[in-house]
C-alpha cells in the first residue's frame, strides 16, 4: 500500500508555464469530451508524450510503459 511519504520521495521536474498550460488544456479537452470521441486518444497520447519529456524518457522508454515493442 502507498504511503504518504512515498509521495514525497517521487521527483517532480521543474516545468515552465506554458508547458503546464498546455498539458492542463489538453486534460480539459479529455474532461469535456468526458473520456469519448476520437480525438481523446489523441490528447491522451500527447500529454503522455509532454509529460515524459519532463521526466527525460525517450520515446523507447515511452514504449516500453506502453507495452509496446521496438522494431
Amino acid at each position: 500500500m502507498l504511503q504518504w511519504v512515498n509521495f514525497k520521495q517521487l521527483p517532480i521536474p521543474h516545468t515552465p508555464a506554458d508547458e503546464r498550460a498546455a498539458i492542463a488544456a489538453l486534460a480539459q479537452q479529455c474532461l469535456d469530451a468526458k473520456g469519448q470521441g476520437p480525438q481523446v486518444k489523441k490528447w491522451e497520447a500527447e500529454i503522455d508524450e509532454r509529460v515524459a519529456r519532463l521526466y527525460g524518457l525517450s520515446s523507447a522508454d515511452l514504449k516500453a510503459i506502453r507495452g509496446e515493442r521496438e522494431e
